[in-house]
């Protein structure tokens, strides 16, 4: 890579960050780089145009496999079989950037396709609940942490959003509750040895 395109990079990602979707769009298309172009276009709504961009590559990688996925699944269309690899490189990556980007309706319709997810990778409600507690959506961050226990109850990841978010919510007793589950199944968890001690002093 030439320094022009070494800048032109750095630009777009730039260009990405702040949002500008479509000025990243354009130079992402000039350095070739067509997986992230079809993002930003998916980005800016215009899921026909990044179907078309994603379809046309030659020699997918994963991430376009999953955004074509994507795209079925957003129109509730489930037919779609994502990869443990996907699922976990890629879930939280897009439903952040749907919400931030206030497309709620194929946010809500990636949610109603956790099933799907789950079965390539148990912990896909886990990455769910991290990216809805993100966002301040509390209730549904504990729904999609007890779906993730229904598939598998030990994981202290899941268990420490639990204790997170009912501490956001005021609910210390049941956030300690849950931070002493979380201990009996790991107990020299740091993070949540520290929130214990929080906690505690509220008590």
């Amino acid at each position: 890579m030439v320094i022009d395109d070494k800048i032109k990079l750095e630009h777009a990602r730039k260009f990405f960050y702040a949002r500008d979707y479509s000025s990243a769009a354009n130079l992402f298309d000039e350095l070739e780089l067509f997986y992230e172009k079809g993002f930003c276009t998916f980005l800016l709504k215009d899921e026909i145009e990044a179907r078309r961009i994603w379809s046309a590559i030659k020699n997918p990688c994963p991430a376009v496999f999953w955004g074509l996925d994507i795209l079925d699944i957003i129109n509730c269309r489930y037919s779609a079989h994502p990869t443990y690899f996907q699922v976990r490189a890629f879930l939280e990556v897009y439903l952040h950037l749907l919400i931030l980007n206030e497309h709620f309706t194929w946010a809500e319709n990636i949610l109603s396709g956790y099933e799907i997810f789950s079965k390539a990778n148990y912990e896909a409600c886990k990455f769910i609940a991290r990216v809805l507690y993100f966002h301040h959506y509390d209730e549904l961050t504990l729904d999609f942490i007890e779906k993730s226990k229904r598939i598998c109850y030990p994981d202290p990841e899941a268990l420490f959003i639990e204790a997170q978010t009912y501490l956001r919510c005021n609910n210390n007793t049941q956030a300690l509750k849950t931070l002493n589950k979380l201990l009996e199944i790991v107990p020299e968890y740091l993070p949540a040895l520290n929130l214990k001690n929080r906690v505690e002093t509220t008590l």
